[in-house]
């Protein structure tokens, strides 16, 4: 799961875990809370059991890009590691999320050059299996601003969808983490 800091990265995962188990740290402060890859195992919703064979669903919570103390590059290179990793241990990465908040006043160049990077890292051959995220939507509550928003973040991932990436929404609630995970499976 990657994507700018404050994005609801990790708020997305939290949302994920029964009560009880180890969650992500999130918090609404300025400064930034992940600052390692950790992985999380999701109990994945009965409806999809059946399709998954017994595989388990984890999810890596990411530092965000744009952290405050962590550059994007060594970021990039922390993902490129795990992922290296998992896949001399058979493990077979089923999509790449990517979350970014609707809520955010401006996309800025700093946002497109992260995806550039972001789609370099992905390649072609992978994007069917990226989603895009749009998140903190909720934050809207005029029905028209909302939809003028998420018609510019569809136009700035336009190259993203057009090569076979889904976008889909995310809000802070289970009912809505637990919809998306289907998405993503």
């Amino acid at each position: 799961v990657l994507g700018p800091t404050g994005s609801g990265k990790s708020t997305f995962i939290s949302n994920l875990i029964e009560e009880g188990q180890i969650k992500p740290k999130v918090d609404d402060g300025l400064d930034s809370c992940t600052k390692q890859l950790q992985h999380y195992f999701i109990d994945p919703p009965q409806s999809v059991v059946k399709s998954l064979n017994s595989r388990r669903i984890v999810l890596v919570d990411t530092p965000g890009f744009d952290d405050t103390e962590i550059s994007d590059f060594e970021i990039l290179r922390r993902v490129a590691v795990w992922l290296s990793v998992s896949y001399k241990r058979q493990m077979k990465v089923g999509a790449l999320v990517y979350i970014y908040p609707l809520s955010s006043s401006r996309y800025t160049h700093k946002d497109h050059t992260n995806l550039r990077i972001f789609k370099k890292m992905c390649g072609n051959d992978a994007r069917p299996r990226v989603i895009m995220v749009a998140s903190k939507r909720d934050l809207y509550t005029k029905k028209e601003t909302r939809e003028k928003r998420e018609v510019q973040l569809r136009s700035h991932w336009k190259t993203m969808l057009d090569g076979g990436s889904k976008m889909e929404y995310v809000e802070n609630s289970h009912e809505s983490a637990s919809k998306l995970l289907k998405a993503v499976i």
